[in-house]
């Protein structure tokens, strides 16, 4: 019989972190989540982690280990697939834990991007991995390739680009029921994200997720095992993934998304139906994004995302709440590790533990991640044992 892989430990942290860097905030990480699952340094004998913008390194699974004194694992792993890597590091840790590598993984996302870039820094690393001559040189970063998706969806469905303020202004909703850790919690209108700042047409400043410091870590391990720690053990139920393409310049349709085929992937493993999730977390660097999600989830048909969330399906009390800790747009955008903080809340979520913004009855969870200019995702699930 197959292990059912369950999360253990939980914590998070995001906002302008001074006087700290990736080492220091995993450190304490580690032992809020050590805390959480009721273990010590010395149970944990795998780690996976995520690439950092600002200290790069290729092997920072095991800097990360050393700095903050887990000795003579077993087992150590490094992603790096941008935003995308926390599906894949949850999967191959899963696959570690069943394939008796490790008995409890430590899985890592940290990141200073508001504290330890400047504003050049931070475009040349957006720079640096866009193609040198077909799309570098014309400042084809994520802002405009978003945008350029965004713009066809709107031309080739005749909408309204209010139907993405209106996530921005929903996620801010939730923030303020939320306001712990949490960078913006005052709510907003429809009005406020379009008289923002331009960005790139049709995306306004509040259209963008604002960028902090932070970051998150899950501890993992298998059922059986997880009968010896305090919180409710919740099970990885299988998960998804699709890549397409890489450079921008090979996006095969600027309506399409490898969502929906991780979502697909994801749902083929699993005795779980798509109707069947209580709570859904997006990837919502850009309010668009969340719209394509939405429909390639398929809880509603192409073009019509706006219409879907206008009549409030996706607010805590709807009938799939969206991102319940304001999501990046509110809670704020570390880079890489953004993806990992909305795991968290889907963990928290299905221990019943989210105070003001608990949705009632939840007991089926689904997270999406992407990477690259939306050219790769991928798809998790959760569920209470």
């Amino acid at each position: 019989m197959s292990k059912r892989i369950v999360v253990i430990g939980v914590a998070d942290r995001v906002g302008k972190i001074p006087n700290m860097d990736i080492f220091n905030l995993f450190s304490e990480l580690l032992i809020e989540a050590a805390n959480d699952a009721g273990i010590t340094k010395k149970d944990i004998d795998g780690i996976i982690a995520t690439q950092s913008l600002v200290f790069k390194h290729s092997r920072l699974s095991t800097v990360l280990a050393e700095y903050a004194g887990i000795t003579n694992y077993k087992w150590a792993d490094s992603v790096n697939l941008g935003a995308q890597s926390h599906g894949t590091m949850i999967s191959r840790a899963a696959a570690a834990i069943k394939a008796g590598l490790a008995k409890i993984i430590v899985i890592a996302a940290v990141d200073f991007q508001l504290s330890g870039l400047t504003r050049d820094m931070a475009v040349k690393a957006m720079a640096d991995i866009r193609h040198p001559e077909f799309e570098r040189p014309y400042g084809l970063f994520m802002p405009a390739i978003i945008a350029l998706k965004a713009k066809k969806y709107l031309h080739y469905y005749n909408a309204e680009k209010d139907i993405f303020s209106r996530v921005a202004v929903i996620m801010r909703k939730h923030a303020h029921l939320n306001k712990d850790n949490v960078m913006y919690h005052n709510l907003i209108s429809i009005g406020d994200v379009l008289n923002s700042k331009l960005i790139a047409e049709p995306l306004n400043l509040l259209d963008c997720a604002p960028i902090v410091d932070g970051g998150a870590v899950l501890i993992i391990t298998s059922e059986d095992n997880a009968r010896n720690y305090k919180k409710k053990p919740i099970e990885y139920l299988g998960g998804g993934e699709n890549y397409s393409h890489d450079y921008f310049l090979q996006d095969p349709d600027l309506l399409s998304t490898p969502i929906k085929t991780s979502v697909d992937r994801a749902f083929e493993r699993v005795d779980v139906k798509r109707s069947d999730i209580d709570v859904l977390f997006i990837h919502d660097a850009f309010t668009p994004i969340v719209v394509f999600a939405l429909e390639d989830f398929g809880l509603c048909e192409k073009g019509e995302g706006g219409v879907f969330i206008k009549n409030g399906n996706i607010d805590i009390d709807g009938k799939i709440p969206v991102n319940t800790n304001g999501g990046l747009l509110s809670q704020g955008h570390p880079g890489i590790p953004g993806g990992l903080l909305h795991v968290v809340e889907a963990i928290r979520q299905l221990r019943g533990e989210c105070g003001k913004r608990q949705v009632h009855n939840a007991k089926l969870a689904a997270s999406i991640h992407f990477g690259g200019p939306l050219s790769m995702a991928s798809t998790s699930l959760w569920g209470q044992l």
